[in-house]
């Protein structure tokens, strides 16, 4: 991940806030269901999941989540699916979540995720759609949110 590409990361989360450590990971779940979803996680988005660790359980300031933590996280989460379906999983993580700072959170992190490898797919569209359903998001705040984390993601001057 270049350096202007965190940049742009950090445009794209910003209006995430603070979690109590409950929501923080079951936000951190939702993000990793997003990059499962296609049932593949490539090393962008492993780092990018790092950065996202860091905002929601790292310690102040840090960039990214160690390599250490990052994995055990990601094997945390997997284990999780591997007792359960992907479908089963989305909603009763969010279910969980019943703040809806939380709720926004997680979405906006999702989207994040799920367009960080440039490499769209079926699965990562019905993984949105369901996940919208899930934590009970009207189609205009789905919408808005992936309209902003879009234009952050936007290189300046391309409009």
């Amino acid at each position: 991940m270049d350096e202007r590409f965190r940049l742009s990361a950090a445009r794209a989360l910003a209006p995430i806030g603070r979690f109590d450590r409950t929501s923080a990971e079951l936000i951190l779940e939702i993000a990793y269901l997003s990059i499962a979803a296609d049932r593949k996680i490539d090393d962008t988005e492993i780092e990018a999941f790092a950065h996202v660790g860091a905002l929601l359980v790292g310690e102040d300031g840090e960039a990214k989540l160690p390599a250490a933590d990052v994995n055990a996280w990601l094997d945390h989460f997997a284990a999780r699916l591997e007792v359960s379906n992907l479908h089963d999983r989305i909603r009763a993580v969010a279910s969980e979540l019943t703040l809806e700072d939380a709720r926004l959170a997680a979405y906006r992190i999702s989207f994040f995720l799920g367009i960080v490898d440039l490499d769209a797919s079926d699965r990562e569209f019905e993984f949105d759609l369901e996940l919208i359903s899930a934590l009970h998001l009207d189609q205009d705040t789905a919408d808005r949110i992936t309209s902003e984390v879009n234009e952050a993601l936007m290189p300046p001057g391309e409009d």
